[in-house]
C-alpha cells in the first residue's frame, strides 16, 4: 500500500480525502486531493504567522536587510543567535520559532559548523500575500 511521505498531522487530513476513478477512461481525479494539500500548506503559514513574536523575528529579518555591511536588495543572513539577543528569549524557544517558520516555508536555514543561519524566503512570502490578498 502506498503511503505519501507527509507530515504526521497531514496524514490524519489525508486519509479522508477522497480520489475518484472514471469509469469511462480509467482515469483518477486528484483535484480533491491537490486542493487539500494546497490548504494544509496554508496552514502551516497561518499557523507560523499566529505568533507575534515570529511575525516580529520576521519584520526584523526585514529590516536587517537595509543594515550597514548588507548589499542593497539582499536578503539578510541571520544566525539563532543574533535573534535571541534581538528577542530577549532562549535559545531552544528562537529554534523553536524558526523551525516553525522554516516548516512553513517563510524562512530558510544554512549550518555552517556550529551556527545555524536564516533567511527570509521573499519569493514565498509575496506569494502567500499576493494569494491572501487575492482570496480574502
Amino acid at each position: 500500500m502506498y503511503r505519501p511521505k507527509c507530515r504526521p498531522h497531514q496524514r490524519r487530513v489525508l486519509k479522508n480525502v477522497p480520489i475518484r476513478i472514471t469509469p469511462s477512461n480509467n482515469t483518477i481525479d486528484l483535484s480533491s486531493f491537490i486542493d487539500k494539500l494546497r490548504y494544509m500548506d496554508d496552514q502551516d503559514k497561518f499557523s507560523a504567522l499566529s505568533n507575534p513574536t515570529r511575525r516580529k523575528i520576521l519584520a526584523w529579518m526585514r529590516d536587517m536587510a537595509g543594515a550597514p555591511g548588507q548589499d542593497d536588495g539582499a536578503c539578510a543572513e541571520v544566525c539563532v543567535s543574533e535573534i535571541q539577543r534581538e528577542t530577549n528569549l532562549s535559545q531552544s524557544t528562537v529554534s523553536a520559532y524558526m523551525a516553525a517558520l522554516e516548516r512553513a516555508g517563510l524562512v530558510t536555514s544554512e549550518r555552517r559548523g556550529q551556527w545555524t543561519f536564516f533567511r527570509r524566503d521573499e519569493r514565498t512570502i509575496s506569494a502567500f500575500a499576493r494569494k491572501i490578498a487575492r482570496e480574502l
